[in-house]
């Protein structure tokens, strides 16, 4: 039997080896390789030259802004990384600059100059910062932790290294949204060292995330950027509730009853402040503000109060209770005018701390002092009879005692008798005497003699009076008078 295999060159139909194939493929194409080699190497080329001299070259334009964002006139020189000047431009100019890596020379009227390296990758615009040309510097220490709704005020020192000028202040970071200045005027800054006070308030209602701690609060001079002009640190901000701190003037929350002094008196109330939240409070100042009186000076009235030991209780620890007393002392010399027998005065005690304000309505009443005196030791009447054609002296003290509530001075005592028949004397044969003070409730002992000459008639009247002159603290006069009758037989 006939096998094709068997005769591989007989009625063959010859399959070509794949290298062979390639080779008569080459042959053919040859003529045409040399031409397509240069066209591409033309395209690359052309594509080079097209982004080195048109394709890299971006439109640029200048945006100067202060520290605030607010946008600035100025000028820019543009160097190259060689530090060769290849463009100037004002801000907001567009220009055209080649892909890659500048140097910007910034000028700005009231600006200090700037030189900031920048990168061109495509269109657009190149921002750049300028600072106040303020020689201005800040330190001091930003508060550690906050109360929701809580004030502080810290002191700050300005540096000012150039001439004098205004500066204001701006919050950043965390504390730009979780607290606000109370103060924030422009302020006068000579040149040399300045120390000033800044009022920092918490915001009463922040939002949630900011509550805790690891917050990060910075103060800085408007209109700078540098490090010298900022106060920077962390704090804490921490939600209060009213249940948090509790404030009792003696048993009560929310007044102060002094009831009815008089002059010369005095009361206490114990203040006490308890700490419930789980931070300490610092700062808890008392003061007394008097709204009205009948007749007193509102101003004298409030100096009548103190505090012990003082009106400010620096720092209370969480679970801590501490407290201070409130004093009051009447004057033993307030003076009522006539016809008044009573003050009335009104007006709060306010304890408050940077975040609360706890008001106690106060109420006094003051009662005129009882102020007199009573003449005692000498009759109403005495008759004198002759023994032996003499008439017997009569001799005894006045009893003058202080009946009222207060001291009492500058006493004077006089005798007045019947013109001519002046038997009735004191002390050493005086018509007077004087005597210093007299407190409440003692007595002074004045002697007194009754001498009728010999010569007098039977029947003859002597009409005396006894008058008692004094000042109560006020140094208001007052008069007590006893009269005597003194007849002979």
């Amino acid at each position: 039997m006939y096998d094709k295999y068997d005769s591989p060159h007989d009625d063959e139909i010859y399959q070509k080896k794949p290298e062979e194939q390639a080779r008569e493929i080459l042959d053919k194409i040859k003529p045409f390789i040399v031409p397509a080699v240069a066209i591409i190497v033309l395209l690359i080329i052309g594509l080079f030259a097209y982004d080195f001299f048109v394709g890299s070259v971006k439109n640029v334009t200048f945006e100067l802004n202060d520290t605030e964002g607010e946008s600035i006139s100025g000028a820019v020189k543009v160097l190259n990384e060689s530090g060769g000047e290849i463009a100037t431009a004002r801000s907001g100019e567009a220009i055209s600059l080649k892909a890659g890596t500048y140097t910007a020379q910034v000028a700005a009227a009231n600006y200090k100059a700037k030189r900031e390296q920048f990168n061109v990758t495509k269109d657009g615009s190149i921002e750049i910062e300028m600072e106040s040309d303020k020689e201005l510097e800040i330190s001091g220490e930003f508060p550690g932790s906050f109360f929701t709704g809580e004030q502080k005020t810290i002191q700050v020192t300005i540096t000012n290294n150039g001439e004098t000028s205004q500066a204001k202040f701006v919050l950043e970071n965390d504390a730009k949204e979780a607290l606000e200045f109370e103060n924030n005027e422009a302020i006068t800054v000579v040149p040399g060292t300045n120390t000033i006070e800044i009022i920092l308030k918490a915001k009463e209602s922040p939002k949630s995330d900011l509550l805790g701690e690891e917050n990060k609060g910075t103060i800085r001079i408007e209109g700078l950027n540098n490090r010298k002009a900022k106060i920077e640190g962390d704090f804490e901000l921490i939600k209060f509730a009213l249940k948090d701190i509790s404030i009792r003037i003696g048993q009560s929350n929310s007044a102060v009853d002094f009831g009815t002094l008089k002059s010369g008196a005095t009361s206490e109330k114990q203040i006490t402040i308890q700490n419930k939240s789980d931070a300490t409070i610092n700062e808890v100042e008392a003061e007394i503000t008097i709204t009205s009186t009948i007749f007193a000076d509102k101003t004298e009235v409030k100096n009548w109060f103190s505090f012990e030991p003082a009106n400010v209780i620096n720092d209370i620890s969480p679970g801590e209770t501490k407290s201070m007393t409130l004093n009051i002392q009447v004057p033993s010399d307030f003076a009522f005018p006539p016809g008044k027998t009573l003050e009335t005065v009104n007006g709060n005690v306010i304890l408050k701390t940077g975040f609360l304000e706890q008001q106690f309505n106060l109420n006094l009443k003051i009662q005129k002092p009882n102020t007199g005196v009573n003449i005692s030791g000498i009759n109403d009447k005495y008759t004198i009879t002759k023994r032996d054609n003499v008439y017997p002296t009569q001799a005894n003290f006045i009893d003058i005692r202080n009946t009222g509530d207060v001291l009492l001075t500058d006493f004077r005592v006089l005798v007045s008798c019947t013109e001519g028949y002046g038997w009735l004397s004191i002390g050493n044969n005086q018509t007077d005497t004087f005597f210093a003070t007299l407190g409440a409730g003692q007595t002074r002992n004045i002697p007194y003699t009754i001498t009728v000459p010999n010569s007098v008639q039977s029947g003859k009247i002597s009409n005396c009076g006894i008058a008692v002159i004094y000042n109560d603290p006020a140094n208001v006069e007052y008069q007590e008078e006893k009269a005597t009758l003194i007849l002979t037989s």
